[in-house]
Formats: structure tokens, sequence, C-alpha cells
């Protein structure tokens, strides 16, 4: 009797491993996007709340701090949690956060909700990186050169270039 052999693909018909990677880009675009749209309101914010713009600055401010302090932590949660499961839960934050964002009835608000938009998105980009070389190995990652990879195999010992792949295999 014959078992049905399991596919990675989805119902759609395109593969796991693309499905995860166009997910995966749309959650590394978010925060990329949204400073950029924020640097570009901080006028119009600067008008809508009536305030100067040292206040205004603190919106992108607040948010670059809080992503900074709260990126190290990436590493340690990820560990916790699981990627999956930490990549779902920053993007519904980073998600939640926005929509408060857009509710702020206040600079102090805005600005508040900017911090905690930061502390959860800042996982977003490392999260990203780490879910799509994990979901292609070694030999589809752009510029991966084998013979670069064994420093025993390499037919470029003489040459002045020397990959990460080598370093890391000498060392």
């Amino acid at each position: 009797m014959k078992t049905p052999t399991q596919t990675n693909q989805t119902p759609g018909g395109l593969p796991y491993k693309w499905t995860v990677m166009i997910v995966v880009i749309f959650g590394l675009f978010m925060p990329i996007l949204d400073t950029t749209i924020v640097n570009i309101a901080i006028p119009r914010l600067q008008s809508d709340f009536g305030a100067p713009l040292n206040s205004v600055q603190w919106v992108a401010t607040g948010y670059t701090l809080a992503e900074g302090m709260a990126t190290p932590l990436t590493p340690f949660l990820s560990e916790l949690l699981g990627l999956k499961r930490f990549y779902l839960i920053g993007v519904a934050g980073f998600a939640l956060c926005s929509a408060l964002c857009g509710l702020a009835w206040s600079l102090p608000a805005l600005i508040i909700f900017r911090l905690l938009q930061g502390a959860v998105g800042a996982s977003l980009i490392p999260l990203s990186l780490t879910l799509i070389y994990c979901i292609h190995p070694g030999h589809h990652h752009c510029g991966y050169r084998p013979d670069l990879a064994d420093p025993h195999t390499s037919t470029t010992k003489g040459d002045s270039k020397i990959s990460a792949h080598r370093i890391v295999a000498l060392s």
C-alpha cells in the first residue's frame, strides 16, 4: 500500500519556503516604511498638534532609542519563545502599536505609542533576516562559493580577496 508523500507546498502550489519568504519580507518592510512615513510627516504633526519642532522630533527619536535598546533582547527572546512565535508576536504588536499611533489624541500619547512601537518592532529586522537564513540554507545565499568555504579545496589561495566563509573556515 502506498502512503501519500508530504510535499512542502502551500495549496496554491508555491513551495512553503517561498511563502514564508514573502510573509517575512512584508514584515521586514513594515518598520522601514513606518520610519520613512514618520520622518516625512513631522511638519504635518507639528501643525496638527501645534507643537514646536524640538517636541515633535521626539516621535522619531523616541522610536529609534526604544528600538536600539530593545534590539539586543532579540536573541534571548527568540530562544525563549521560538523564532516563528516571536516573529508573529512582533508583527502583531507592531501592527497594534501602529494603530495606537494613528489614534493618538495628543503629542505625548503619540510619543509613548512610538516608544512602544520601537520596542516591539525592534526584533522584526533581525528576526526577518534570521528566518530568511533558516529557510534558505548555505548554497542559496548570494555569493556563496563552496570552494572558498573549505580552505583545503580552494583554487584561489593566492588571491587577495578572501571571503567571510573562508575566514570562518580558517579560524
